[in-house]
């Protein structure tokens, strides 16, 4: 059996104090609940290579013959599967969503840390510049 899987990572950019700074300020004047909504948004996007890979730029005939033969293939295998196989679907299927899920929840709470952490940075900025 071949499992395939996919993950989310992130990690913060390298940016220089006055970019960092900048970047903070961006964000208190924008919100910051507009900048995390872009970030959720973007980990659904796919990736340059999945884009020219897609299935979607196949003609919409072989798009649906191959949809059909998928399901129908699916459909075949799990009649035909024993009952104590069922389980383990089941938790092969827990196991790979959970992978993906756990992962892009760490990179959100990563990236909202990190801009919280800018949000904190320009506002220690301006304290000390008033001061």
């Amino acid at each position: 059996m071949i499992v395939r899987y996919s993950y989310i990572s992130w990690n913060p950019p390298r940016l220089a104090p006055a970019e960092a700074i900048e970047l903070g300020r961006q964000i208190a004047l924008q919100g910051r609940e507009p900048f995390i909504r872009e970030f959720r948004k973007s980990l659904a996007k796919p990736t340059p290579q999945q884009q020219r890979n897609s299935f979607k730029t196949w003609p919409a005939p072989a798009r649906y013959a191959l949809l059909i033969a998928v399901l129908a293939l699916c459909l075949f295998g799990l009649v035909s599967m024993p009952a104590r196989e069922w389980g383990r679907l089941v938790l092969l299927m827990a196991m790979v969503m959970g992978i993906y899920g756990v992962s892009a929840w760490l990179a959100y709470r990563r990236f909202s840390k990190w801009v919280d952490y800018l949000i904190a940075n320009y506002a220690a900025h301006i304290a000390k510049r008033d001061q």
